[in-house]
């Protein structure tokens, strides 16, 4: 868990999610260190420059589709 998540609008909800980081240094702590493990799992430069290059591969695999006039 890297989060807490409130409805939108919930005023009181988000209150006390702040307030329990703001109490808790240890949960705040613990959801740094996860969501900073979350974006360099997902975001790192490998793994975006071979999900990117798929991309381009399925688009180059695809036959082309003439629009006629």
């Amino acid at each position: 868990v890297n989060a807490y998540t409130v409805p939108a609008r919930d005023v009181e909800s988000l209150a006390k999610a702040i307030r329990i980081l703001v109490e808790e240094p240890e949960r705040r702590a613990r959801f740094g260190e996860a969501g900073r493990n979350m974006v360099l799992g997902e975001f790192a430069l490998s793994k975006v420059v071979e999900e990117t290059l798929a991309v381009y591969r399925s688009l180059l695999l695809k036959p082309t589709q003439h629009v006629r006039r």
